[in-house]
């Protein structure tokens, strides 16, 4: 997304905020190529990656995993937050989907999903970053997850991590004069704090002074579009 590549985009506190995503988006990608051989295994690419959350994730079922995203300051996160003592079959290249330079060969794609456009690569088939299918290739229709992501947080964790969001940076570049409220803030409120106003005046077990530490479920559904090329 094109606020992530803005010097001014709160990269850490994407990376402090952001949930994980639930297993089952995992095991449902992972299945779709079950019965590869070993050396099919050998690499995966999550494109996109942001802070690595991804990539991490697929690293024990491959021999190599490598994350790229256009962002400098998430590659920057990514590789902060995946140590080479942790992760030693990960690493990090600040690249664009549409520019691969150090993948040869065919390749197989297929999205988990998520917020952002994710696309991660084992060498089988190949789906091209702007979505067209290249010859022999087969997709699945849309695969709807039950949980794509899910996080146990207090509302006042929930409200900075929708901060973090590219939608808000988009709206704080539009609206540059509206500051949000203190202690963090010397304004009136910004679009953050009306939706937070809205949320405890819709539940009243959230019209207390403490409402910031009270505990909320937060959670998203995703949907998968897998694809891989046809066996000869």
């Amino acid at each position: 997304m094109a606020s992530f590549l803005s010097k001014s985009f709160a990269h850490k506190g994407y990376a402090a905020f952001r949930p994980t995503y639930a297993a089952e988006l995992y095991r449902t990608v992972l299945a779709y190529h079950e019965g590869f051989s070993d050396s099919r295994r050998s690499l995966s690419v999550d494109l996109g990656t942001g802070h690595g959350l991804v990539t991490r994730e697929l690293s024990p079922h491959f021999h190599r995993v490598i994350g790229t995203d256009p962002s400098a300051g998430m590659v920057s996160q990514a590789r902060e937050l995946s140590p080479v003592t942790s992760y030693p079959n990960v690493e990090f290249h600040q690249f664009a989907a549409e520019s691969l330079p150090f993948l040869k060969g065919p390749q197989s794609t297929y999205s988990p999903g998520g917020g952002s456009s994710r696309t991660n690569c084992a060498p089988s088939s190949r789906r091209s970053p702007s979505g067209r299918r290249p010859s022999g290739s087969s997709t699945s229709r849309p695969r709807p997850v039950s949980s794509g992501g899910r996080a146990k947080m207090t509302l006042g964790a929930m409200e900075e991590y929708t901060r973090t969001w590219s939608s808000f940076h988009q709206w704080q570049q539009r609206f540059p004069s509206a500051h949000r409220r203190g202690p963090y803030g010397d304004g009136e409120g910004d679009v953050i704090d009306r939706m937070m106003d809205a949320i405890r005046e819709a539940e009243s077990a959230f019209q207390v002074s403490e409402w910031k530490e009270k505990e909320v479920d937060v959670e998203w559904g995703s949907a998968l579009i897998l694809a891989r090329r046809r066996e000869e």
